[in-house]
């Protein structure tokens, strides 16, 4: 079955989330794997698709292939939302593709542990389901070789030393709110599958992320309704690590619009200075 990557790009992300994500993609599995084709999506104005495709084409690869690259056309009719965008683009994939496939959402601020291509070939010739992969929030302070290091980890453990576990599907957090501020914590875990994060799905799923008013369906509405109807994958195989970044929020996001929330994120616990994450 074919498999395809959606490397979706918005602002603020920058240069320095891509070059890790690419990193963790490109150099660091820890087995081979064949991709068909690269579907990259920029919905900002940080980083120039020119930038990206040269370093797409120039780094140095391994246990990775792609067969193609293919720039998906900005849509500035599109609203400045992750809804909007993911919308535009399963029309846009559904346009072009006949045949099923295989899809890694990949966003920048997102980088994938060493065994994701281990993961992907458990699930060949699967159709109607989705798999989300554990996160770990990285804080903001986090070194180079932590963030390196935890994605060189065998499997996702939810809580640990350094780790504090805020829930997922099945289990609550370990501890209180804002337990997760101490200072030895470096990395905050969540496993639920409809939070977006970083998702691998089957291609029949992309319909649910199509229709529906954009001013009041998030993109977790539309992840709950594929769990509704298809198969849900959880693995401790892999996972994701997000690095933290600023964000601002557009006057015409659809999702928060309050003035309040202008240069935070939604989860006032992700904005104390100095542990944001």
């Amino acid at each position: 079955m074919n498999k395809d990557i959606l490397l979706y790009v918005h602002n603020p992300l920058d240069e320095k989330l891509l070059d890790r994500c690419l990193e963790s993609l490109i150099q660091k599995q820890s087995e081979d794997l064949s991709w068909n084709t690269l579907y990259l999506y920029n919905a900002g104005t940080i980083i120039d698709n020119d930038l990206i495709i040269e370093k797409l084409q120039n780094i140095e690869s391994k246990n990775f292939f792609c067969e193609d690259l293919v720039v998906v056309p900005f849509d500035e009719k599109t609203p400045k939302s992750l809804s909007a965008d993911l919308e535009y683009f399963s029309k846009y994939w559904n346009s072009v593709n006949e045949d099923p496939s295989q899809i890694l959402f990949l966003k920048i601020d997102y980088s994938l542990s060493k065994n994701f291509h281990k993961a992907v070939k458990e699930l060949e010739n699967h159709n109607d389901f989705l798999m989300s992969l554990p996160v770990y929030n990285c804080k903001e302070w986090v070194s180079e070789n932590d963030f390196w290091s935890l994605l060189d980890s065998d499997q996702y453990l939810p809580t640990g030393k350094e780790i504090y576990y805020r829930g997922g599907d099945v289990g609550g957090e370990e501890g209180n709110p804002f337990d997760e501020l101490r200072e030895e914590v470096k990395f905050i875990s969540y496993d639920g599958s409809f939070d977006y994060n970083c998702h691998y799905l089957s291609s029949d799923n992309l319909k649910y992320f199509m229709g529906g008013n954009k001013n009041n369906v998030s993109v977790s509405d539309k992840l709950t309704n594929i769990g509704r109807f298809s198969k849900v994958y959880k693995t401790k195989q892999c996972f994701v690590a997000h690095t933290w970044h600023p964000v601002k929020w557009h006057d015409d996001n659809v999702i928060f619009r309050k003035p309040d929330k202008n240069n935070y994120r939604p989860d006032d616990r992700k904005n104390i200075t100095g542990q944001r994450y």
